[in-house]
């Protein structure tokens, strides 16, 4: 009791943009937060439109809102869904995977002219930009979100 925390209006580098491109939102352990939030926005107001939902994270036991985005993807008939554990712990398929994200071995093709957001640690987020490129989404077509001071330019 007594306790005083300061806090301050959100604000964030990634706004999802309007439009009819399929997406693709991956994020890693609390990166989920603004990838949650947009297939929320999403499962309300274009149901229809087709998204790619990838997540990372430690364990089943540590996977922040997790339910609340099955519940929105459930919602969306359009929308598949990958997560990857590093300790699956029993929760094995049904898009569940082990180690880390690979975006060169999906199980599911990734959609043609995606749009693309990322949300989580820097080395994790460098990964994925990484392989998206290989896979042929184009640069402009990548958004990515940083918790904290944007360090993205400094080497691996």
């Amino acid at each position: 009791m007594g306790d005083e925390l300061e806090v301050g209006p959100p604000f964030g580098d990634v706004v999802l943009e309007d439009g009819d491109d399929p997406l693709v939102l991956v994020s890693a352990g609390i990166g989920v937060t603004p990838a949650a939030a947009m297939l929320d926005h999403l499962a309300a107001v274009q149901p229809e439109r087709e998204v790619l939902f990838l997540h990372a994270d430690r364990s089943p036991v540590v996977h922040a809102l997790r339910e609340q985005v099955a519940a929105s993807l459930g919602r969306m008939p359009r929308a598949h869904a990958v997560t990857w554990y590093e300790k699956p712990g029993g929760v094995r398929g049904g898009g569940v995977l082990e180690g880390r994200i690979d975006v060169g071995a999906l199980p599911v093709p990734l959609p043609a002219k995606a749009r693309a957001y990322l949300c989580g640690p820097i080395p994790f987020m460098r990964g994925v930009r990484r392989g998206l490129l290989a896979a042929g989404v184009g640069e402009e077509r990548i958004r990515y979100e940083v918790f904290g001071p944007d360090l993205w330019n400094q080497a691996d």
